[in-house]
């Protein structure tokens, strides 16, 4: 295995919340690691479930019962303490987006988030074989088509269950029916197979078709409905669902809509191989470029190499997985550390500020990046089938 790869997979196993918590904390998985503070941040649901979803694809490739371990404990965090276990019907399944040590389970859950928990349920179901993981996959779906998916196909993007409201913001990017949820398509043709219920087939592709909307002219997604700036990271997000669509139904229109979208990511890739969070168009006084995008920008070049053999693309991927290991810590001083992702750099005129916050995701992401590069397949739709 890669050397740095195999460091990422280290500071994953070796993270606070797997290695000190116990009682109903354990599993749960820390969104960053502040540098500076030592402090570990919030257990974030959703990163939990993409670590669950990682672990699972390693031990798919070289069974590892310490993986396997732990993937199971994250999977039983996610359902015995992030679940909810009330009485409201608009949150049945629902999966709430953080544990705050100092405040307890926030009662909010995203739309996002819960069905990136499906999907890592439904991964952690293939290794394990726990039927109650296919189960409480299939309660979040539901909730997901019952409740959170409207009749266009566009997606309420929170519910508060304290509150008794789903949350909507036009001007933040992750709370408004957006480009992300097209990623969201993912678990819901996974379930489809594995439960063979063709209703979830018949949601994704109508989130998929909602999500052509979004799609300029340059092939960029708009962040949302209401707002023309571009997110790399969401627009990474809505391509990751779109080339699943497309491999599930051959229905080119979202082929082509994949390849107007990577063509965006490829011209907006600066010479250093990160992509800027935020769009031209869009004026800021500070803006960045980060090491999970760059990752996220790495998978899918590899992919679009795949599908259309343009050179330009394993040179693009190459180029994005070069910055986002610039990123990686190897101060072996502090152990908490070392092996983890530095989010990226904060952007001000012409300087360029590195953060000292580790990011999980970043890590998650990049440690699969590198997983794609070592594997070098060909197949487009194996590759794509990989995504979470």
């Amino acid at each position: 295995m890669n050397e740095r790869l195999s460091l990422a997979i280290n500071w994953l196993r070796n993270i606070e919340a797997y290695t000190r918590r116990t009682g109903e904390l354990e599993g749960g998985i820390t969104a960053s690691y502040d540098t500076r503070k030592r402090e570990y941040s919030f257990l974030y649901t959703e990163i939990t479930g993409y670590c669950i979803s990682f672990l699972s694809l390693l031990h798919l490739y070289s069974p590892n019962e310490e993986n396997k371990r732990r993937l199971v404990k994250s999977t039983e965090w996610i359902i015995k303490t992030m679940s909810y276990k009330g009485s409201d019907p608009y949150a049945q399944g629902a999966v709430s987006w953080q544990y705050d040590f100092q405040q307890g389970k926030a009662t909010k859950a995203y739309s996002f988030d819960c069905a990136v928990c499906s999907k890592a349920l439904l991964d952690a179901y293939l290794v394990s074989g726990n039927t109650n993981f296919l189960e409480q996959a299939e309660k979040i779906l539901e909730l997901v088509t019952n409740i959170m998916m409207n009749e266009d196909g566009s997606i309420k993007p929170a519910y508060d269950w304290e509150e008794q409201r789903f949350s909507y913001d036009k001007s933040k990017w992750y709370e408004a029916s957006g480009s992300l949820h097209v990623k969201m398509v993912i678990p819901l043709l996974q379930a489809s197979e594995f439960l063979n219920k063709n209703n979830y087939a018949k949601a994704a592709e109508k989130i998929g078709r909602w999500g052509l909307g979004l799609q300029e002219e340059n092939g960029g997604f708009k962040v949302n409905k209401h707002l023309k700036y571009i997110n790399s990271h969401a627009h990474c997000y809505a391509l990751e669902g779109l080339v699943y669509l497309h491999f599930h139904t051959s229905d080119n229109q979202f082929l082509e809509a994949f390849r107007k979208g990577i063509l965006w990511l490829l011209n907006s890739q600066n010479r250093d191989g990160s992509v800027r969070e935020w769009s031209k168009n869009r004026r800021l006084i500070m803006n960045k470029k980060t090491s999970y995008v760059a990752a996220q920008a790495s998978r899918l070049f590899l992919i679009a190499y795949t599908l259309f053999r343009d050179e330009r693309f394993v040179s693009a991927s190459q180029k994005a997985l070069s910055f986002a290991l610039s990123m990686q810590c190897m101060n072996e001083k502090d152990s908490n550390a070392f092996g983890g992702f530095f989010e990226g750099y904060d952007l001000l005129g012409p300087f360029e500020f590195k953060s000292k916050i580790i990011n999980t995701w970043a890590t998650i992401f990049t440690s699969h990046a590198l997983l794609m590069h070592e594997q070098n397949t060909t197949n487009a739709e194996a590759m794509t089938r990989e995504l979470f």
